[in-house]
Formats: C-alpha cells, structure tokens, sequence
C-alpha cells in the first residue's frame, strides 16, 4: 500500500466512514476510492484535498500525497477500474444505483464542474466522478418532472457530452461512440435546440475519430443549420454552440483532405466569431475569434501546410488562451508542423511546453505519444538524447 494509500485508510477508519459513504460525501466512484486506498492509484491534488475535506482530515491527505519519493511517476490516463465502470453505466450493467439526484442547482453546478476538468486537462480525475454524475442525472430525469426534468436531460447530454471526450482521448473509440449516442438521445429528450447542437459536436467528433469523415462533415454542416433554424435569433450561447460544431466539421474535412470544404466551414465559423466578438466559453465551447485562429491553425498542418500553420501559430500568444486544452493543443500542432518542416528542436521544446501545461493531454493520447516516438527516432544527434529521456519519461519509449 502506498503512504498515501494507508493515510486514507487510517482516516476513513478513524470516522468510520466506508467506502460507499465516502463515495457520498466526495462524488468519487466507489471503485476509485477503492483504488486509491489500496495503493494501486495516485491521487492529483484536486483529488486529496476533496478527499481532505470529505474526510475533515485537516489538510493531512494533501501533505501524505506530497510526500511520494523524488521522480515518482503519478499515474496518467483512464485507469482500468474507472473505463470499467464507465462502461458499466454506459451498458446499463450497473451494479452501483442508489444514487439521489439532489437539486438541479447542484447537478448543473457539478456538470459545470466536469466540464472545466475538460478542459484543464484533468481526465483521469473525471474518470473518478462521471460514473456516480450520470447516475444523479440519470436518477434527476426520471424523478423530477416539467422543466427541472427538461433541464436535468440537457445537463444528462453534457455529462455524456464530456464522457465521450474523456474516452476519445484515450482510444476508447466503441464506449465513445456510445457516450455520443446517450449525449444526443439525452439532448433530444430535452427539446432544447442548443443542446441538441451541442451533442452533434461530439457526435461529429466521434464520426471523425472513427474515420467516417464524410458523414462528419454532412453532420456538422447540417446540425449547424437546423440550430439557426431552430433558434428565432441567435444568442451569445447559441452563436457559440454554431460557431463550435461548424469548427468540428473543418477539422473533419481537413482530415479528409478536402480543402475547399475545411476553410468554407472554417469561414463560417470564422464569421460567427466576429459577430460573437470575443472568446467567452459560452456553453463551454471555448468559442471565439481566437479559439477559431487555433482551429486554423491544425486545419493547416492537418492539410499539410505546415509552414502557414507556423506562421499563423506565431501570431498568436499563448498566454492569451485562457483554457488549458486548447493552449495545449496549440502547442501539439505546432510541433507536428515542426516535424513536417524538419524543424525537429521546435518539435522538441514545444512538445515540452504542452506536456508541462497539460500533461494527460500528451501522455494519456495515443496520437501524441506516436509523435514524440517519432521525434526520438528522427531527431539530429544534436537532441536525440533529450528527445529520448523526453519520450521514457512519459512512457511514449517502446
């Protein structure tokens, strides 16, 4: 058992709290807890100091975390225990249950809460929480009725929404696939026109990673349209929600080499930017003049253009991208447009700068894995050791 390990141990005893309480007081799933008490995962720090204050253990938790030995590895990704139990909930083959919605407030509150884990990067904390979010959500849509009812199937499809996410970063292509469906039948229940926008972005997504770019495309054009119909006039939130599925179709085309329909999308989408006038994450889409400079930006190296893709990347100061997925992601597709260029010490250093802001974003996806294998294979004698160390360190070495 890790020290940390045991300190939890020695407090859930000491209030003689259980694992299934503790599940309660935190929202962190029971088999998580568990995990974490028998030394088998480490906790961020987010993490020990709700278990901290779950347990009014004073701050002890967070100290027992900080004292792991120098050059300890904390473990990164989805863990095993918490995929299963995602696709237990998923399947309907749950053995948890038991849950009590709570209020709306309090459910939109911790949809709210997840949705900034996204995007901060913090994926192997949400593989902790989802399952017992959606079973509340799950649990609200069944017992509230009317517009709390309506409500709680919106913030259903945005919890789905994120588990989607969190799964396409870590490969998990079948279970995403099945969040996106939930997302979207959560979405349509709803009769809210925005959330049904919303979930065809991470349904255009999912299409995307499965490599049905076409039918991306088509979706994303198409649930854009429908949201403009839909909607008497626009709002700042529903611009967003437009102006973010049409970036998701860019992306899908430039993926599908299809050049004139990425930056068509893109132009659009470019254009609800300047009518929304400044990036204010409405509906937490990140949308904005800026976030659709980033998107031109991969739609670049995506396609092959990497010198554009540097200069456009140049022109934007990192500082300014005030959410942690997305200044990361600037920072990969800057060292894939390096590696294309043979600019392998860019490649390099900006690789180090997104792992330090984000680091699951790099050492939890596959795809970055693979370029920063790439990178220690192809580099100049002059990094290659750098490179190396670089690639052992977070487990991308073969």
């Amino acid at each position: 058992m890790s020290d940390f390990g045991a300190e939890l141990a020695r407090w859930m005893a000491a209030r003689g709290v259980g694992v299934r309480e503790l599940h309660r007081r935190s929202g962190y799933s029971a088999g998580y807890i568990t995990q974490l008490r028998q030394g088998r995962r480490f906790p961020s720090p987010d993490v020990a100091r709700d278990l901290d204050d779950a347990l009014g253990a004073g701050g002890a938790l967070a100290a027992s975390r900080e004292g792991r030995l120098p050059g300890q590895a904390v473990p990164e990704g989805l863990a095993r225990a918490d995929g299963d139990e995602l696709a237990a909930v998923l399947t309907g083959h749950d053995a948890g249950g038991g849950e009590l919605p709570g209020t709306v407030a309090a459910l939109a509150a911790s949809v709210d809460a997840a949705r900034g884990d996204y995007q901060a990067c913090r994926y192997a904390h949400l593989g902790g929480i989802l399952p017992g979010l959606i079973r509340k959500l799950e649990a609200a849509c069944s017992a509230f009725v009317g517009a709390d009812c309506e409500r709680s199937r919106a913030l259903l499809a945005d919890a789905y929404h994120v588990t989607a996410g969190v799964l396409l970063k870590h490969g998990d292509l079948g279970l995403a696939a099945l969040a996106a469906d939930r997302s979207m039948r959560a979405a349509l229940a709803s009769s809210n026109p925005v959330a049904v926008a919303g979930s065809a972005r991470i349904i255009t997504h999912t299409l995307m990673s499965g490599g049905h770019l076409r039918t991306a495309v088509s979706a994303a054009a198409e649930c854009a349209g429908a949201l403009s119909r839909d909607v008497p006039r626009h709002t700042p939130g529903s611009l967003s929600v437009y102006g973010a599925l049409l970036l998701r179709g860019a992306v899908a085309a430039a993926h599908d080499d299809n050049r004139g329909s990425a930056y068509e999308l893109l132009g659009e989408a470019e254009e609800a930017a300047g009518r929304l006038g400044a990036d204010a994450n409405h509906h937490w889409t990140a949308f904005g003049p800026l976030n659709a400079r980033l998107h031109r930006v991969n739609i670049a190296v995506t396609l092959g253009d990497a010198g554009t893709a540097l200069d456009l990347a140049r022109s934007i100061d990192p500082a300014a991208i005030t959410v942690t997925e997305r200044r990361a992601t600037l920072l990969i597709d800057t060292a894939r447009a390096c590696v294309q260029r043979g600019r392998h010490e860019g490649a390099y250093l900006a690789l180090r700068a997104a792992h330090q802001a984000a680091p699951e974003e790099v050492a939890g996806r596959s795809a970055v894995l693979a370029l920063v294998r790439n990178l220690a294979a192809t580099a100049p004698p002059t990094i290659r050791r750098d490179a190396a160390q670089f690639a052992a360190a977070i487990g991308a070495a073969r």
